[in-house]
Protein backbone atom coordinates (compact mmCIF):
# COMPACT_ATOMS: atom_id res chain seq x y z
CA UNK A 1 0.00 0.00 0.00
CA UNK A 2 0.88 3.80 -0.61
CA UNK A 3 1.72 5.94 2.30
CA UNK A 4 -1.62 8.12 3.20
CA UNK A 5 -2.32 10.92 5.03
CA UNK A 6 -4.82 10.94 7.66
CA UNK A 7 -8.35 10.14 6.27
CA UNK A 8 -11.07 12.84 5.56
CA UNK A 9 -14.08 12.49 7.77
CA UNK A 10 -16.72 12.01 5.14
CA UNK A 11 -14.61 8.71 3.29
CA UNK A 12 -13.30 5.38 3.51
CA UNK A 13 -10.39 5.91 0.83
CA UNK A 14 -6.72 7.62 1.47
CA UNK A 15 -4.71 9.40 -0.38
CA UNK A 16 -0.60 9.39 -1.54
CA UNK A 17 1.49 11.87 -0.02
CA UNK A 18 3.15 14.16 -2.43
CA UNK A 19 6.94 12.66 -3.72
CA UNK A 20 9.76 14.82 -2.42
CA UNK A 21 12.23 15.39 -5.41
CA UNK A 22 16.13 15.29 -5.08
CA UNK A 23 18.07 17.96 -5.38
CA UNK A 24 21.30 15.51 -6.34
CA UNK A 25 19.33 13.61 -8.75
CA UNK A 26 18.47 17.17 -10.47
CA UNK A 27 22.06 18.29 -10.30
CA UNK A 28 23.33 15.22 -11.81
CA UNK A 29 21.00 15.39 -14.67
CA UNK A 30 22.22 19.06 -15.77
CA UNK A 31 25.36 17.48 -15.29
CA UNK A 32 25.39 15.15 -17.50
CA UNK A 33 23.28 17.38 -20.54
CA UNK A 34 25.75 19.68 -20.62
CA UNK A 35 29.18 17.22 -20.62
CA UNK A 36 27.23 14.88 -23.94
CA UNK A 37 25.74 18.28 -25.49
CA UNK A 38 27.85 17.91 -28.67
CA UNK A 39 26.73 14.80 -29.25
CA UNK A 40 22.96 15.73 -28.17
CA UNK A 41 21.67 18.62 -30.27
CA UNK A 42 22.63 17.68 -33.48
CA UNK A 43 19.35 16.79 -34.90
CA UNK A 44 20.40 14.58 -37.83
CA UNK A 45 21.49 11.70 -35.03
CA UNK A 46 17.61 11.57 -35.09
CA UNK A 47 16.64 11.14 -38.71
CA UNK A 48 18.47 7.99 -39.63
CA UNK A 49 17.28 4.77 -39.52
CA UNK A 50 18.40 2.65 -36.96
CA UNK A 51 20.39 5.91 -35.00
CA UNK A 52 21.93 5.17 -31.38
CA UNK A 53 21.32 7.87 -29.26
CA UNK A 54 23.96 10.71 -29.53
CA UNK A 55 24.27 10.09 -25.67
CA UNK A 56 26.07 6.78 -26.90
CA UNK A 57 28.65 8.12 -28.92
CA UNK A 58 31.48 8.82 -27.67
CA UNK A 59 34.41 11.12 -28.60
CA UNK A 60 34.20 12.90 -31.73
CA UNK A 61 31.28 12.66 -33.87
CA UNK A 62 32.80 9.97 -36.68
CA UNK A 63 32.36 10.23 -40.64
CA UNK A 64 30.06 8.08 -43.52
CA UNK A 65 31.57 5.19 -45.07
CA UNK A 66 30.85 4.13 -48.59
CA UNK A 67 27.76 3.78 -50.38
CA UNK A 68 26.63 0.22 -50.70
CA UNK A 69 23.69 -1.11 -51.98
CA UNK A 70 23.92 -3.88 -48.69
CA UNK A 71 21.43 -2.93 -46.38
CA UNK A 72 23.47 -2.72 -42.84
CA UNK A 73 21.95 -5.08 -40.14
CA UNK A 74 19.39 -3.81 -37.64
CA UNK A 75 21.84 -1.97 -34.89
CA UNK A 76 23.72 0.00 -37.42
CA UNK A 77 23.20 3.81 -38.07
CA UNK A 78 23.22 4.37 -41.05
CA UNK A 79 21.23 6.55 -44.47
CA UNK A 80 19.86 5.43 -47.20
CA UNK A 81 19.34 7.41 -50.29
CA UNK A 82 17.71 6.32 -53.83
CA UNK A 83 19.04 6.27 -57.18
CA UNK A 84 17.53 6.32 -60.65
CA UNK A 85 18.66 5.05 -64.08
CA UNK A 86 16.94 4.97 -67.26
CA UNK A 87 16.83 4.24 -71.23
CA UNK A 88 14.76 5.59 -73.92
CA UNK A 89 13.09 3.76 -76.55
CA UNK A 90 13.79 4.60 -80.40
CA UNK A 91 11.89 3.87 -82.97
CA UNK A 92 11.87 3.97 -86.88
CA UNK A 93 9.65 2.67 -90.02
CA UNK A 94 10.63 0.36 -92.36
CA UNK A 95 8.54 -1.32 -94.98
CA UNK A 96 11.10 -4.70 -94.74
CA UNK A 97 9.61 -7.21 -92.59
CA UNK A 98 12.08 -7.19 -90.32
CA UNK A 99 15.20 -4.85 -89.18
CA UNK A 100 18.01 -6.05 -87.58
CA UNK A 101 18.08 -5.17 -83.75
CA UNK A 102 14.69 -3.83 -83.85
CA UNK A 103 11.03 -5.51 -83.07
CA UNK A 104 8.37 -4.82 -84.67
CA UNK A 105 5.43 -2.86 -83.51
CA UNK A 106 2.75 -3.17 -85.73
CA UNK A 107 2.24 -0.86 -88.57
CA UNK A 108 -0.23 1.39 -90.97
CA UNK A 109 -0.54 0.96 -94.82
CA UNK A 110 0.35 3.63 -96.94
CA UNK A 111 -1.31 4.44 -99.86
CA UNK A 112 1.05 3.17 -103.06
CA UNK A 113 -1.01 3.32 -105.99
CA UNK A 114 -4.83 3.92 -106.72
CA UNK A 115 -6.72 4.18 -110.60
CA UNK A 116 -9.76 3.36 -112.10
CA UNK A 117 -10.13 0.26 -114.92
CA UNK A 118 -12.94 0.08 -117.35
CA UNK A 119 -13.75 -3.58 -118.43
CA UNK A 120 -16.38 -6.00 -119.15
CA UNK A 121 -16.67 -9.50 -117.34
CA UNK A 122 -16.87 -11.31 -120.72
CA UNK A 123 -17.09 -10.06 -124.69
CA UNK A 124 -19.21 -11.98 -126.92
CA UNK A 125 -17.62 -13.92 -129.80
CA UNK A 126 -19.51 -11.99 -132.60
CA UNK A 127 -18.08 -8.39 -130.80
CA UNK A 128 -16.76 -6.44 -133.39
CA UNK A 129 -12.57 -6.62 -131.87
CA UNK A 130 -12.00 -3.28 -134.12
CA UNK A 131 -14.94 -1.59 -132.40
CA UNK A 132 -13.55 1.41 -130.26
CA UNK A 133 -15.23 -0.49 -126.87
CA UNK A 134 -12.77 -3.09 -127.81
CA UNK A 135 -10.18 -1.62 -128.78
CA UNK A 136 -10.09 0.53 -125.63
CA UNK A 137 -11.56 -1.96 -123.54
CA UNK A 138 -11.32 -5.42 -124.41
CA UNK A 139 -8.12 -6.37 -122.64
CA UNK A 140 -8.41 -4.66 -119.62
CA UNK A 141 -8.23 -6.83 -117.04
CA UNK A 142 -9.91 -5.55 -113.37
CA UNK A 143 -7.84 -5.83 -109.67
CA UNK A 144 -9.25 -8.18 -107.01
CA UNK A 145 -9.34 -7.58 -103.03
CA UNK A 146 -5.91 -9.03 -101.56
CA UNK A 147 -4.23 -8.46 -98.84
CA UNK A 148 -0.22 -10.28 -98.18
CA UNK A 149 1.89 -9.04 -95.29
CA UNK A 150 3.44 -6.55 -97.45
CA UNK A 151 1.03 -5.40 -99.69
CA UNK A 152 -2.80 -4.90 -99.59
CA UNK A 153 -5.29 -3.84 -102.98
CA UNK A 154 -8.83 -3.04 -102.08
CA UNK A 155 -11.38 -2.53 -105.08
CA UNK A 156 -14.80 -1.53 -105.42
CA UNK A 157 -17.01 -2.11 -108.71
CA UNK A 158 -19.98 -0.14 -110.15
CA UNK A 159 -21.33 -0.59 -113.92
CA UNK A 160 -20.46 2.46 -116.22
CA UNK A 161 -22.93 1.86 -118.93
CA UNK A 162 -24.66 -1.19 -120.92
CA UNK A 163 -23.44 -1.86 -124.33
CA UNK A 164 -25.53 -2.66 -127.24
CA UNK A 165 -24.53 -3.56 -130.53
CA UNK A 166 -25.22 -5.73 -134.32
CA UNK A 167 -24.44 -6.61 -137.34
CA UNK A 168 -26.84 -5.49 -140.58
CA UNK A 169 -26.68 -5.36 -143.79
CA UNK A 170 -26.50 -1.13 -143.82
CA UNK A 171 -29.78 -0.30 -145.36
CA UNK A 172 -30.28 3.51 -144.93
CA UNK A 173 -34.30 3.28 -145.59
CA UNK A 174 -34.66 3.97 -142.24
CA UNK A 175 -34.91 1.94 -138.73
CA UNK A 176 -37.45 -0.84 -138.93
CA UNK A 177 -37.87 -4.19 -138.60
CA UNK A 178 -35.22 -5.26 -140.55
CA UNK A 179 -33.08 -9.26 -139.27
CA UNK A 180 -29.98 -8.42 -137.64
CA UNK A 181 -27.29 -11.03 -136.78
CA UNK A 182 -25.16 -11.71 -133.61
CA UNK A 183 -21.71 -12.27 -135.93
CA UNK A 184 -20.26 -11.12 -139.04
CA UNK A 185 -21.66 -13.41 -142.09
CA UNK A 186 -22.54 -13.52 -145.64
CA UNK A 187 -23.93 -9.53 -146.84
CA UNK A 188 -24.43 -8.84 -142.58
CA UNK A 189 -20.87 -6.69 -142.59
CA UNK A 190 -22.16 -3.47 -141.15
CA UNK A 191 -21.48 -3.34 -137.43
CA UNK A 192 -23.29 -0.72 -135.09
CA UNK A 193 -23.40 0.18 -131.44
CA UNK A 194 -24.14 2.17 -128.55
CA UNK A 195 -24.02 2.58 -124.68
CA UNK A 196 -26.72 3.30 -122.34
CA UNK A 197 -25.05 6.44 -121.40
CA UNK A 198 -25.07 7.61 -125.30
CA UNK A 199 -29.02 7.68 -124.96
CA UNK A 200 -28.93 9.25 -121.64
CA UNK A 201 -29.96 6.20 -119.85
CA UNK A 202 -28.56 4.95 -116.26
CA UNK A 203 -30.80 1.48 -115.95
CA UNK A 204 -30.72 -0.80 -119.35
CA UNK A 205 -32.72 -1.22 -122.18
CA UNK A 206 -35.71 -3.98 -121.72
CA UNK A 207 -35.14 -7.12 -123.53
CA UNK A 208 -38.25 -7.99 -126.35
CA UNK A 209 -38.94 -11.51 -126.76
CA UNK A 210 -41.14 -10.85 -129.63
CA UNK A 211 -38.08 -9.29 -131.73
CA UNK A 212 -35.29 -12.10 -129.41
CA UNK A 213 -33.47 -8.80 -128.97
CA UNK A 214 -33.15 -5.29 -127.50
CA UNK A 215 -35.61 -2.34 -129.07
CA UNK A 216 -34.12 0.84 -130.15
CA UNK A 217 -35.18 3.13 -133.02
CA UNK A 218 -32.90 5.95 -134.11
CA UNK A 219 -31.62 6.38 -137.77
CA UNK A 220 -28.92 8.71 -136.07
CA UNK A 221 -27.24 5.07 -134.62
CA UNK A 222 -28.58 2.82 -137.54
CA UNK A 223 -30.78 3.36 -140.44
CA UNK A 224 -31.12 -0.33 -140.96
CA UNK A 225 -32.99 -1.99 -138.28
CA UNK A 226 -34.13 -1.00 -134.64
CA UNK A 227 -33.11 -4.72 -133.24
CA UNK A 228 -30.05 -4.61 -131.15
CA UNK A 229 -28.34 -7.41 -128.99
CA UNK A 230 -26.04 -7.33 -125.76
CA UNK A 231 -24.57 -11.04 -126.22
CA UNK A 232 -26.42 -13.19 -128.29
CA UNK A 233 -29.34 -13.65 -130.78
CA UNK A 234 -32.11 -14.44 -127.67
CA UNK A 235 -30.25 -13.68 -124.64
CA UNK A 236 -31.19 -11.28 -122.55
CA UNK A 237 -27.66 -10.72 -120.86
CA UNK A 238 -26.81 -7.36 -120.63
CA UNK A 239 -23.09 -6.58 -121.44
CA UNK A 240 -22.55 -4.11 -119.18
CA UNK A 241 -19.01 -2.31 -119.31
CA UNK A 242 -18.12 -2.09 -115.45
CA UNK A 243 -15.62 0.40 -113.41
CA UNK A 244 -13.48 -0.96 -110.90
CA UNK A 245 -12.03 1.43 -108.59
CA UNK A 246 -8.52 0.51 -106.93
CA UNK A 247 -6.29 1.54 -104.46
CA UNK A 248 -2.55 -0.76 -103.75
CA UNK A 249 -1.08 -0.06 -99.78
CA UNK A 250 1.92 -0.60 -99.05
CA UNK A 251 2.78 -2.08 -95.46
CA UNK A 252 5.00 0.57 -93.13
CA UNK A 253 5.83 -1.37 -90.33
CA UNK A 254 6.89 0.40 -87.21
CA UNK A 255 10.28 -0.86 -84.98
CA UNK A 256 11.56 0.06 -82.14
CA UNK A 257 14.90 -0.95 -79.45
CA UNK A 258 15.54 0.43 -76.11
CA UNK A 259 18.86 1.93 -76.27
CA UNK A 260 21.92 1.25 -73.24
CA UNK A 261 20.69 2.05 -69.81
CA UNK A 262 22.29 5.31 -68.19
CA UNK A 263 24.71 5.53 -65.11
CA UNK A 264 23.04 5.36 -62.10
CA UNK A 265 22.46 9.09 -60.58
CA UNK A 266 20.41 10.87 -57.84
CA UNK A 267 18.44 12.56 -60.24
CA UNK A 268 14.75 11.47 -60.03
CA UNK A 269 13.50 10.50 -63.73
CA UNK A 270 9.92 9.49 -64.55
CA UNK A 271 8.79 6.69 -66.60
CA UNK A 272 6.68 6.80 -69.78
CA UNK A 273 6.03 5.15 -72.89
CA UNK A 274 9.19 6.06 -74.31
CA UNK A 275 11.36 5.54 -71.11
CA UNK A 276 12.10 2.92 -68.90
CA UNK A 277 13.50 3.39 -65.51
CA UNK A 278 14.91 1.22 -62.54
CA UNK A 279 15.83 2.21 -59.18
CA UNK A 280 18.06 1.09 -56.40
CA UNK A 281 18.69 1.75 -53.22
CA UNK A 282 22.06 2.63 -51.51
CA UNK A 283 23.28 2.48 -47.86
CA UNK A 284 26.15 4.10 -45.63
CA UNK A 285 27.23 3.44 -42.58
CA UNK A 286 27.88 6.10 -39.89
CA UNK A 287 31.49 4.44 -38.16
CA UNK A 288 31.59 5.90 -34.40
CA UNK A 289 32.89 5.01 -31.26
CA UNK A 290 30.69 3.80 -28.42
CA UNK A 291 30.81 4.95 -24.79
CA UNK A 292 32.80 2.82 -22.44
CA UNK A 293 30.91 2.90 -19.43
CA UNK A 294 31.67 1.67 -16.01
CA UNK A 295 29.40 -0.69 -13.84
CA UNK A 296 27.94 2.63 -12.31
CA UNK A 297 27.78 4.60 -9.18
CA UNK A 298 24.46 4.75 -6.60
CA UNK A 299 24.63 8.50 -5.76
CA UNK A 300 21.03 8.46 -4.51
CA UNK A 301 19.83 5.10 -2.67
CA UNK A 302 16.13 4.50 -3.81
CA UNK A 303 13.91 4.32 -1.13
CA UNK A 304 9.80 3.50 -0.26
CA UNK A 305 8.81 6.79 -1.39
CA UNK A 306 11.26 8.21 -4.02
CA UNK A 307 13.62 6.77 -6.66
CA UNK A 308 17.35 6.67 -6.87
CA UNK A 309 19.92 7.55 -9.05
CA UNK A 310 22.65 5.77 -10.50
CA UNK A 311 25.72 7.30 -12.37
CA UNK A 312 28.02 5.87 -14.68
CA UNK A 313 31.12 6.92 -16.64
CA UNK A 314 32.64 6.60 -19.87
CA UNK A 315 36.57 5.10 -19.60
CA UNK A 316 37.26 6.85 -23.03
CA UNK A 317 36.23 10.35 -22.89
CA UNK A 318 34.32 10.92 -18.89
CA UNK A 319 31.29 11.05 -20.31
CA UNK A 320 28.50 10.52 -17.91
CA UNK A 321 24.77 9.23 -18.02
CA UNK A 322 22.23 8.69 -14.75
CA UNK A 323 19.67 6.37 -14.70
CA UNK A 324 16.64 6.25 -12.48
CA UNK A 325 16.96 3.47 -9.94
CA UNK A 326 12.73 2.35 -9.28
CA UNK A 327 11.47 2.28 -5.53
CA UNK A 328 11.86 0.03 -2.93
CA UNK A 329 8.48 -2.65 -3.24
CA UNK A 330 6.38 -0.98 -0.76
CA UNK A 331 4.30 -4.35 -0.41
CA UNK A 332 7.09 -5.74 1.63
CA UNK A 333 6.95 -3.20 4.88
CA UNK A 334 2.73 -2.70 4.05
CA UNK A 335 1.07 -4.44 7.27
CA UNK A 336 -1.24 -7.35 6.51
CA UNK A 337 -5.27 -6.76 6.85
CA UNK A 338 -6.56 -6.81 10.31
CA UNK A 339 -8.72 -9.68 11.54
CA UNK A 340 -11.66 -8.02 13.74
CA UNK A 341 -12.75 -10.41 16.28
CA UNK A 342 -15.47 -8.59 17.71
CA UNK A 343 -17.35 -5.15 18.21
CA UNK A 344 -20.20 -5.41 21.33
CA UNK A 345 -21.65 -2.78 23.02
CA UNK A 346 -21.93 -2.25 26.77
CA UNK A 347 -23.92 1.16 27.62
CA UNK A 348 -22.63 4.45 25.82
CA UNK A 349 -19.43 2.16 24.81
CA UNK A 350 -18.19 0.16 21.86
CA UNK A 351 -15.45 -2.11 22.59
CA UNK A 352 -13.35 -3.61 19.77
CA UNK A 353 -11.09 -6.76 19.85
CA UNK A 354 -8.53 -8.19 16.85
CA UNK A 355 -5.54 -9.93 16.98
CA UNK A 356 -2.48 -8.66 16.59
CA UNK A 357 -1.07 -8.38 12.79
CA UNK A 358 2.62 -8.80 13.45
CA UNK A 359 5.21 -7.50 16.19
CA UNK A 360 6.86 -4.94 13.48
CA UNK A 361 3.27 -3.28 13.47
CA UNK A 362 3.63 0.42 15.13
CA UNK A 363 -0.14 0.86 15.30
CA UNK A 364 -3.90 0.67 13.87
CA UNK A 365 -6.82 2.95 12.58
CA UNK A 366 -10.23 2.31 13.94
CA UNK A 367 -12.61 4.03 10.96
CA UNK A 368 -16.25 4.55 13.04
CA UNK A 369 -18.97 5.92 11.18
CA UNK A 370 -22.76 6.66 12.24
CA UNK A 371 -24.90 4.98 9.39
CA UNK A 372 -27.60 8.12 10.06
CA UNK A 373 -25.47 11.38 9.51
CA UNK A 374 -22.48 9.46 7.23
CA UNK A 375 -19.96 10.82 9.45
CA UNK A 376 -16.58 9.04 9.83
CA UNK A 377 -14.33 9.45 13.02
CA UNK A 378 -11.03 8.15 13.21
CA UNK A 379 -9.17 6.77 16.08
CA UNK A 380 -5.86 5.81 16.56
CA UNK A 381 -4.64 3.22 18.74
CA UNK A 382 -0.70 2.72 19.54
CA UNK A 383 0.82 -1.24 18.88
CA UNK A 384 1.46 -3.04 21.89
CA UNK A 385 2.81 -6.34 22.81
CA UNK A 386 -0.43 -8.04 23.41
CA UNK A 387 -1.60 -10.59 20.83
CA UNK A 388 -5.24 -9.11 21.35
CA UNK A 389 -5.92 -5.52 21.48
CA UNK A 390 -9.26 -4.01 22.67
CA UNK A 391 -10.17 -0.35 22.40
CA UNK A 392 -13.75 1.22 24.38
CA UNK A 393 -15.31 3.95 22.22
CA UNK A 394 -17.72 6.10 24.13
CA UNK A 395 -20.44 6.75 21.17
CA UNK A 396 -23.52 8.74 21.05
CA UNK A 397 -26.70 7.37 20.64
CA UNK A 398 -26.76 5.56 17.23
CA UNK A 399 -25.60 2.73 14.53
CA UNK A 400 -22.43 2.51 14.11
CA UNK A 401 -19.92 0.48 11.44
CA UNK A 402 -16.96 0.33 12.68
CA UNK A 403 -13.39 -1.11 10.65
CA UNK A 404 -9.39 -1.56 11.51
CA UNK A 405 -6.51 -1.32 9.85
CA UNK A 406 -2.79 -1.43 11.02
CA UNK A 407 0.05 0.81 9.80
CA UNK A 408 3.94 1.01 9.86
CA UNK A 409 6.57 4.08 10.06
CA UNK A 410 9.13 3.79 7.44
CA UNK A 411 10.88 7.26 6.61
CA UNK A 412 8.38 8.74 8.36
CA UNK A 413 5.37 7.93 6.85
CA UNK A 414 2.67 5.71 7.49
CA UNK A 415 1.85 2.86 5.67
CA UNK A 416 -1.36 0.95 5.87
CA UNK A 417 -2.40 -2.48 5.72
CA UNK A 418 -5.98 -3.32 4.38
CA UNK A 419 -9.57 -2.30 5.97
CA UNK A 420 -10.56 -5.13 8.19
CA UNK A 421 -14.36 -6.29 7.45
CA UNK A 422 -17.34 -3.95 8.97
CA UNK A 423 -18.89 -5.13 11.93
CA UNK A 424 -22.19 -3.01 13.25
CA UNK A 425 -23.15 -1.94 16.77
CA UNK A 426 -26.14 0.13 18.05
CA UNK A 427 -26.12 2.72 20.95
CA UNK A 428 -29.26 3.51 23.02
Amino acid sequence: MNPTKKAKTHTFKTRRKPKVGSALSAALSLIMVFTLMPWVFPCRFQSFAGAPPASEICGDIGSWGEWSTVKPGANAYYESKTQYRYRDKETTTSYSTSLDGYIQDGGSWITYDSGEILYADSWPSGFNKESWYYVNYGSNIPKTNSETTTRKTVVSTTIEYYIYWHWCRGSSNGATDRFVQDHRVDDYTHWHSFSSKDIGREDPLAFNTTGKGFYYKDNTVCKDSYWWYATYINDPTQLALKKCTYTTYHKLFNYYRWMEWSDWSDTKYTSSGNRQVETRTLYRIYNYTPHAWDNGTVTQPAKYLSTGTKVYTCSNCGAMKSETIPKLDASKITPAKVKLTSAKVSGKKLTLTWKRVSKKTKGYQIAVKNKKTKKVKHYTVKAGSKSKISKKIKLKKGTYAVKVRAYNIVEGHKFYGAWSKVKGGRIK
